[in-house]
């Protein structure tokens, strides 16, 4: 992260938090290319890469960005009280079916069944509430 600093480069996405200190970020450098800092923890390394580098790309490559996509939860997320979180889902008929609960403890397995990321309020969501859906690559 330094060595960006050390580059001249500025903070496009500042800081993405992960698990406790594998925090991911987007960079512009001086010449304007872009930049990313990736964890290198898998599950939190996959994260940085949906939520920056595909959008990124998208962008570089003329594509708009599509209203979000929402959907019906069918079971209780937890989440963090002080922040956003992603957790790894899969759509049925519409719905979310949570597939941490599936595998929990298990992180690399819950991102290779799931097909998007649920995006989880602070505080968690609850069975019937609407969350943000994030397409998995």
């Amino acid at each position: 992260v330094h060595a960006f600093a050390d580059l001249g480069a500025t903070g496009i996405v500042g800081e993405i938090a992960m698990t406790r200190g594998l925090d991911g970020r987007l960079v512009e450098l001086p010449a304007g290319r872009l930049a990313v800092y990736v964890p290198g923890d898998l599950p939190a390394a996959l994260a940085v890469l949906t939520t920056l580098v595909v959008p990124a790309l998208r962008s570089m490559a003329g594509h708009d960005d599509a209203d979000p996509v929402l959907a019906l939860i069918d079971t209780d997320l937890p989440g963090d009280p002080d922040r956003t979180t992603l957790t790894p889902a899969v759509r049925r008929r519409g719905e979310l079916t949570d597939t941490a609960q599936v595998v929990r403890g298990r992180p690399l397995v819950a991102p290779a069944v799931a097909d998007s990321y649920a995006v989880v309020p602070p505080g968690g969501a609850n069975a019937g509430q609407l969350v943000e859906l994030v397409d998995l690559p």
